[in-house]
């Protein structure tokens, strides 16, 4: 995969000698070289947010435009799309909270690339009883599908607040 992006090289990680110029970083009072974060709601210009108008066309678009420059990153305009398609779905139990399962799969349109087929797998959990949207964590890790009721094999999964918490697993080898 790496020839094929043309990945000569691999930057290596932080170095474990801590006198080194290149060490792991443990000192908080070093960590953060911006410590004053800009207002959330005080414009570029400076002027204040004061309407619901206000954030929503012109301070809220400012933000977005942050996260996706500094954060997020943005995503090239001939990025090829990705067809989602469910593979299985259970009704089962984290825990005890009621959950819907979902085992989806990304297809990505390889028409720029036929001999490269990329499929994502994702599981996507959400609470059975959200009444709405849920926020959403995602995890970069294999997910499993979590225990169907009278299922025999319990399967190990982690739940945090899942009345009002969706998960997903993201395999960051598919």
């Amino acid at each position: 995969m790496l020839d094929q992006l043309g990945i000569t090289g691999l930057r290596p990680g932080p170095s474990g000698n801590e006198h080194a110029p290149d060490h792991a970083n443990i000192d908080e009072a070093l960590a953060n070289p911006f410590a004053e974060l800009p207002d959330p709601l005080t414009l570029k210009n400076g002027r204040r947010v004061t309407t619901p108008g206000v954030w929503w066309h012109a301070r809220r678009p400012e933000l977005v435009e942050d996260f996706e420059r500094e954060i997020y990153g943005r995503v090239p305009a001939d990025a090829p799309d990705v067809t989602w398609s469910v593979a299985k779905q259970v009704d089962g139990l984290v825990g005890t909270i009621p959950v819907v399962a979902r085992q989806l799969v990304g297809h990505v349109d390889n028409t720029a690339m036929r001999s490269l087929t990329v499929d994502i797998d994702l599981v996507l959990i959400t609470p059975a009883k959200a009444k709405g949207p849920v926020p959403l964590m995602i995890m970069f890790r294999k997910g499993h599908l979590p225990q169907v009721p009278g299922e025999r094999r319990p399967r190990r999964m982690h739940g945090c607040r899942l009345q009002r918490l969706a998960t997903t697993h993201l395999r960051p080898s598919s």
